[in-house]
């Protein structure tokens, strides 16, 4: 069901922009993300949130919703918590090839 999960995973450039975004920087709100990419971004966060790999939570007293990956996220790139996560401190290389196996190629799906 892995090879399953991973074929059906096919995210544009944008979504996973936001993906690293998110992944990286949780919990995080939709105008955060905008903040750091300087563009709206609600399409790719309703990508996200539709495939599994984000959801919304209510995570402070403000009782605003902030964005976190989710165990399915943790599946599809093989890790067992966010920790695993490859560091700003490792290889860029290995950062890319972590990402890039779900980047479409065909530019379909932008978001």
């Amino acid at each position: 069901h892995i090879i399953e999960q991973k074929s059906q995973m096919k995210l544009s450039q944008a979504a996973m922009e936001v993906l690293s975004i998110i992944a990286y920087n949780q919990p995080l709100s939709r105008s955060d993300i905008e903040l750091i990419r300087s563009i709206n971004s609600d399409g790719a966060v309703k990508t996200l949130i539709a495939k599994g790999l984000v959801e919304a939570k209510v995570v402070n007293e403000q009782r605003s919703q902030q964005l976190i990956t989710t165990d399915l996220f943790l599946n599809v790139f093989g890790i067992s918590n966010i920790e695993d996560l490859p560091t700003t401190e490792e290889d860029d290389e290995e950062m890319d090839a972590f990402f890039s196996n779900l980047v479409n190629q065909k530019g379909e799906n932008n978001d």
